[in-house]
């Protein structure tokens, strides 16, 4: 119970981390101002929607779909705006932003309408200098340091904030610091507008047209992210064990385990993607342990280009769903995912050509339509443009008509009675009992050759002991050696005769008086 209250705040850490950082970008384009809700700059500097009739609708949205024990949300406030000037019809530069907002101030918003600082004002990091890359930039990091340094900001946490919401309705005892952080936003602008960022301001830049200030809840300023806290969301309140999880965000592995060794579970090793690139020892090594994990283990595969990464992570699938087909169970939600568009739509592709297909009549998908062994799910936006190279959502919803259903049934049937050549099958049913008993005959077979394998590798181990890692070296010298003694014996045995023969014709008179000696006689 512990870890899961540890994870959960990691979670929540995570999550707020997240939705602070996307809210807080400088650089925007027009369509993001969509999303905004506004007001007047006169309300922005009053630090109060309550007074304004015409807010009780903006107050209602802020506090939508929160609990009505919810006192405060945080919302992201850009005091000024400015969009990118246009010459002859084009924009005055293809490579500044849109729209940029060099002021932004987190603040919580009571249901009354107040605010209350919660971060100081400050320009996004985004806008600042030094980048990774040559981008549009309006200050550097270290002069916002040095301004920090010399203007304290007065803001709360949450139970501070909540405190103050307390004594709202008291006008003697309500918050009274707005106006020195509007005017510590004001001379933080007045910083940043001269010497080389009110050039580029002016140049390229004029004032959004109202002249209005734009606030966004935060945790609905993240397009690109909304999904990610949506699912940062639902796990805080998912009382399903998350071992997966736990065991990374707790950093519970204290100890790394080796590799386990292919030759130790064959029979694990249940698929592989193609014929014509066999798994090398790595890979059949990495392939075990994927199938030996447990719930919550993780595991690392490291490598440059070309060395068979992708190849490796088709077996593992593969592996995977022949493993919940023979258990009977429901086959593994496996996703490939990835900061970068590429290394995701490089697997897709891989699933589309990387699993080989033959003149075998198993071979292939037996679904009419259906191409690949995969699909891509890119944000809404993109999709159109992924739907001409791969299987996205609007694919898969458009297999799901009763007349395709009918007619990939009927191909379906028709693909497995030729596979089987059993022309009995006449129901999915049928045809899985089928191809069940196929696969666990096969598994049978792969257990009986693990079986195999263990006692050659007994055996194996026992000659290794005798003869050491150059068995056939050592056999050669065992020989020799063996043949020396025999070389010795064979002239032992020779002596003996010899010895034999003089004994046999020995003097009998020799024989009788032995024991006289020379000495005797002296």
């Amino acid at each position: 119970m512990q870890g899961t209250t540890k994870t959960k705040n990691w979670l929540r850490y995570w999550r707020n981390s997240l939705a602070d950082a996307e809210s807080g970008k400088g650089a925007l384009k027009k369509k993001d101002l969509n999303s905004f809700l506004t007001m007047k700059v006169s309300t922005f500097q009053l630090g109060s929607l309550a007074n304004d009739g015409r807010n009780c609708a903006v107050l209602t949205n802020l506090f939508e779909g929160e609990l009505d024990k919810t006192q405060l949300v945080k919302v992201v406030i850009r005091p000024t705006v400015f969009i990118s000037k246009y010459e002859h019809g084009k924009k005055h530069s293809s490579t500044q932003p849109d729209v940029i907002s060099p002021i932004v101030c987190q603040v919580w918003v009571s249901r009354s309408g107040y605010f209350y600082p919660a971060g100081r004002p400050t320009i996004p990091r985004d806008l600042l200098a030094p980048q990774v890359e040559d981008k549009f930039t309006l200050f550097d990091v270290e002069c916002l340091d040095t301004f920090h340094t010399g203007n304290e900001a007065c803001v709360f946490a949450e139970p501070e904030a909540l405190a103050l919401v307390d004594l709202e309705s008291d006008p003697e005892k309500r918050y009274q610091g707005w106006d020195k952080y509007c005017g510590l936003a004001r001379e933080l602008f007045t910083t940043l507008n001269a010497g080389g960022a009110k050039s580029k301001i002016d140049v390229g830049y004029q004032l959004e047209k109202h002249r209005q200030v734009y606030f966004i809840k935060v945790d609905d300023a993240v397009n690109a992210a909304r999904n990610i806290l949506r699912l940062y969301d639902w796990l805080k309140i998912d009382d399903c064990p998350l071992p997966l999880l736990e065991n990374y965000s707790l950093g519970r592995v204290g100890t790394h385990e080796a590799c386990k060794e292919s030759s130790s579970a064959i029979s694990l090793r249940l698929g592989h993607s193609n014929s014509k690139f066999p798994l090398v020892a790595a890979q059949r090594d990495a392939l075990t342990h994927v199938m030996s994990m447990e719930d919550g283990d993780i595991l690392a595969i490291n490598g440059p280009p070309g060395t068979g990464k992708t190849t490796f992570v088709l077996s593992a699938v593969a592996s995977l769903w022949i493993k919940a087909a023979l258990a009977e169970s429901e086959p593994p939600f496996i996703m490939a995912v990835s900061t970068n568009n590429q290394a995701v739509t490089n697997i897709i592709a891989a699933f589309a050509k990387g699993f080989e297909e033959n003149d075998s009549p198993f071979s292939g998908r037996w679904i009419p339509g259906i191409k690949s062994y995969g699909g891509y799910f890119p944000a809404a936006s993109k999709e159109n443009d992924a739907a001409a190279q791969y299987q996205t959502k609007a694919f898969y919803e458009s297999l799901e008509q009763s007349e395709l259903i009918d007619q990939a049934e009927f191909e379906f049937l028709a693909k497995a009675r030729l596979a089987f050549t059993d022309e009995g099958l006449q129901t999915i049913g049928s045809v899985k009992t089928a191809l069940q008993n196929e696969m666990a005959h096969l598994h049978l077979e792969l257990t009986q050759v693990e079986a195999a394998w263990n006692q050659f590798d007994e055996a194996n181990k026992l000659c290794i002991e005798a003869l050491g890692e150059t068995p056939l070296s050592t056999f050669q010298q065992s020989q020799e050696a063996l043949e020396c003694k025999g070389n010795e014996l064979k002239q032992v045995m020779k002596d003996q005769k010899t010895w034999q023969s003089f004994c046999a014709n020995e003097s009998i008179w020799l024989l009788l008086f032995r024991w006289y000696h020379q000495s005797d006689v002296n």
